[in-house]
């Protein structure tokens, strides 16, 4: 293996510290996301970030995160737990 030149070796380090930078502004917006009650989609963090949408399909932790904040209900609200409404007759009677 060729030894890195100092302009590729360079490059290659800008280019992982802007990788860095980008995955602090996605880690700060789900964050913020979180604290604020946001909708929290692909979409909408990539967008809060500042960042492409295909930066967040590159790091599949990244979006793994994002996955799972998205499933976890709000914290306060009352849609932690649904209602138990049927279609028709009596309202239901937990057991």
């Amino acid at each position: 293996m060729t030894p890195t030149r100092p302009a590729i070796q360079a490059m290659l380090d800008g280019r992982r510290a802007d990788t860095g930078r980008r995955r602090n502004r996605v880690l700060a917006a789900l964050a913020e996301a979180a604290k604020d009650g946001s909708a929290v989609s692909v979409a909408a963090i990539a967008r809060r970030a500042g960042v492409d949408r295909t930066f967040l399909y590159r790091h599949r932790d990244l979006l793994g995160q994002i996955h799972a904040q998205a499933a976890e209900p709000p914290t306060g609200s009352s849609r932690a737990v649904p209602p138990c409404v049927p279609p028709c007759g009596p309202p239901c009677v937990p057991r």
